[in-house]
């Protein structure tokens, strides 16, 4: 069922911080113990670790939007389908998906996103100038990948501690 995102305060918070994403912004609708799910990025739980995971993705794709096309909710659980847009190595790249959340108090408790990974992926690759960014951000569609790049990249660089 489609609806107005003003009239549900959780679909409505996720529409406003992937207007202007920053990763306070993110973490703002999180509960502490929040457990996420995404193709490209570790299952994370908690705020340092989803706070990691949406360091890579912005570091990778530093002028990401999302737009929420429709919605659905019933009892505690909402299904957002929404898309994941912006210029990315001088091409407009968009990504459909949707997200099955898990509310508690208001905010987001549990987030899994369905979508073609590999989709994204592509776009990452067909852009050479940006295969070191994507290695460093330890981004990958395969979890072997993922755990290599990881090794090698800066683990620092997503903390929360080196960005206060």
């Amino acid at each position: 069922m489609e609806r107005d995102a003003r009239r549900h305060p959780v679909v409505n918070g996720f529409a406003e911080a992937w207007s202007a994403p920053t990763l306070e912004g993110f973490l703002n609708l999180f509960t502490t113990d929040v457990r996420l799910r995404a193709p490209l990025t570790e299952p994370s739980t908690g705020h340092d670790e989803a706070y990691r995971e949406f360091a890579r993705l912005l570091y990778v794709w530093p002028d990401v939007t999302g737009v929420v096309d429709r919605w659905s909710a019933a009892g505690d659980t909402v299904f957002i389908e929404w898309r994941l847009q912006g210029p990315f190595s001088g091409r407009n790249l968009s990504f459909r998906v949707v997200d099955r959340i898990v509310t508690r108090d208001g905010l987001i408790a549990e987030r899994e996103m369905f979508g073609d990974g590999l989709t994204i992926a592509t776009a990452f690759l067909r852009s050479p100038s940006h295969w070191l960014r994507t290695w460093r951000s330890g981004l990958a569609p395969m979890r072997w990948m993922r755990r290599v790049m990881r090794l090698t990249s800066s683990r620092r660089r997503f903390t929360r501690e080196t960005q206060t």
